[in-house]
């Protein structure tokens, strides 16, 4: 086959393509180049490949600059990022393939799983696992509805300061869950008095990767309440 790739029909791309298989010995871009006696190599079937969208009509020329798109903005928004955030909200993992099926019934259309993991991270959908999407990376808490925040230092085994906040605390302050002005403010107020108050004299700050700790913020607020 001497041809060159550019003259190949697009039937015959997708055929290729479909053969594609990642991380599988003999089905790789290199190896179905050799099978197809494909001119220019690997390289080719990679950039149909970035075009693909798991159909024939998605391999048709453009207009040079125009790229076309599966789904809409307001598609994305309503189809992708509220859904996968109605389902976070209800704590349910969302994989891909219950994400294309959603996606799918309302357009009543296929949409390949590459096609929505590449509109979710676009805009902004954190991939936790491969089989998962989780809700937006965001600053604020988010699902908060039901869940109790529980805030404590310990000395040894001995509980020396804590802080529980309800559901019903946080609509009296207005807050969406533990963030650093919350934090801080405990630390403050109560935390600084109740070493005060047990002579307390080495600390040790250990604490997870929240977004509410900021390790020199909490330094000075333990500092502010001494």
């Amino acid at each position: 086959m001497t041809r060159k790739y550019e003259k190949y029909t697009c039937q015959f791309k997708h055929n290729v393509l479909q053969e594609y298989r990642p991380g599988i010995y003999g089905y790789g871009f290199k190896a179905l180049a050799k099978r197809f006696k494909i001119k220019g190599g690997h390289k080719l079937i990679m950039s149909c490949y970035r075009r693909w969208k798991g159909g024939v009509d998605s391999l048709k020329p453009t207009s040079k600059g125009c790229r076309s798109h599966t789904m809409t903005r307001q598609q994305v928004r309503h189809y992708i990022l509220e859904f996968v955030g109605l389902m976070n909200n209800k704590y349910v993992a969302v994989d891909y393939n219950v994400s294309q099926e959603h996606i799918e019934s309302v357009l009543k259309r296929k949409v390949p799983i590459r096609t929505i993991r590449r509109y979710g991270k676009e805009c902004g959908i954190t991939w936790k696992k491969p089989s998962e999407i989780t809700s937006r990376d965001d600053t604020q808490p988010t699902a908060y509805a039901k869940r109790y925040d529980f805030v404590g230092a310990i000395n040894g085994s001995q509980s020396i300061a804590c802080m529980t906040l309800t559901p019903e605390d946080r609509n009296k302050w207005r807050i969406k869950g533990v963030r650093q002005r919350v934090i801080n403010k405990w630390i403050t107020d109560t935390l600084a008095p109740a070493i005060n108050r047990l002579n307390i004299d080495n600390i040790y700050l250990i604490c997870d990767k929240s977004r509410a700790h900021n390790k020199a913020n909490m330094i000075q607020a333990l500092r502010a309440g001494k």
